[in-house]
């Protein structure tokens, strides 16, 4: 082959390599693409369904966006009572599960018709937070630990007492963040699907679990004088150790594309951190408003709700953030 001629082909291929390359985190595009937020509603949890529409759990309702939040729909305001949604999860079949608040108690709600109509499940407890399990269980964390395989139609108990969160690291293993009356919260621990439970001695005030592989990471609500910050464990949450952060009120866990994992911040300085090393060091690259939960979208696009309201988002892998308009 002509020597001129195999130079060309072998530059375009690797021209055509580096635009391919390079276009992955292109968002020049998006970076004025108008997004909002309808209300002056707190958002507590975002997430997303199967068709990618995008869902806000608010102090004012739910609210639902099919448009990658350019337009929001409130779903849940039950006639004229608005109601408190405290938490939200979503199967891979697009059954929705909220938490509600009232003065008195929490009340769950299913959807199995993507917010159109709702039923209200069983039990009438306080709940503090929804999660599921790899098999798609479905848990209620709060005045106990509540287990149901049915879609919420049927519950066991697994837990008494207080607590705020759980995760599941297999399919044996339960970890739990409770809250003994009167002192500092603690993680307690099951490896045999709550059949029995085992104190791990370790010191948070949990605020929510994040499995990261192999690696559970947590955040910690900042107490007097412990309980805050970041830890991790690494066997299942049996043992534990700091990863610092011990001064901020953590609320969240996300990872951008390139699997790099982020935090949100409520208090105690700097609002969106993020670690390239397993938590050993923090980098802050939001610091203007409390941010109460994160969310990676299928475009690795991520957002944030922001304290008394407002959203956030990031089309650059996290590196920076935007307001969204309301409207």
């Amino acid at each position: 082959m002509n020597p001129d001629k195999l130079f060309f082909i072998l530059f375009s291929l690797m021209t055509v390599s580096l635009i391919t390359s390079c276009s992955e985190d292109f968002t020049e595009p998006y970076l004025y693409e108008n997004f909002y937020w309808p209300s002056r509603d707190e958002i507590r949890k975002l997430c997303t369904n199967s068709e990618g529409n995008f869902f806000a759990a608010t102090e004012g309702g739910l609210y639902v966006s099919t448009d990658k939040a350019k337009n929001w729909n409130l779903l849940t305001n039950f006639g004229d009572k608005k109601l408190d949604v405290t938490d939200i999860i979503i199967t891979s079949d697009d059954y929705i599960f909220i938490a509600c608040d009232t003065i008195y108690t929490s009340y769950l709600f299913v959807s199995s018709d993507k917010g159109i109509s709702w039923n209200k499940l069983p039990p009438e407890m306080y709940i503090q937070s929804i999660e599921m399990d790899s098999h798609e269980n479905i848990y209620l964390c709060g005045s106990g630990l509540k287990k149901s395989t049915d879609n919420g139609n049927s519950w066991i108990e697994l837990y008494t007492g207080s607590i705020y969160d759980a995760c599941f690291p297999n399919d044996s293993c339960i970890v739990i963040g409770t809250y003994p009356g009167g002192v500092d919260g603690q993680i307690v621990y099951s490896t045999n699907n709550g059949s029995s439970w085992n104190s791990t001695g370790y010191i948070v005030n949990v605020s929510a679990f994040y499995k990261y592989g192999s690696t559970i990471f947590v955040g910690g609500f900042y107490g007097e004088d412990t309980g805050g910050g970041v830890h991790k464990s690494t066997d299942s949450g049996i043992t534990w150790v700091s990863c610092h952060l011990e001064h901020l009120d953590v609320s969240s866990f996300t990872t951008n594309k390139y699997n790099v994992l982020f935090i949100s911040v409520l208090w105690g300085g700097g609002f969106i951190y993020y670690t390239k090393d397993s938590g050993e060091t923090w980098v802050n690259v939001y610091h203007f408003n409390p941010c109460l939960t994160l969310m990676k979208d299928e475009r690795s696009f991520l957002y944030g709700g922001i304290r008394g309201g407002g959203l956030l988002r990031s089309t650059d892998n996290g590196m920076s953030w935007r307001y969204g308009m309301v409207k």
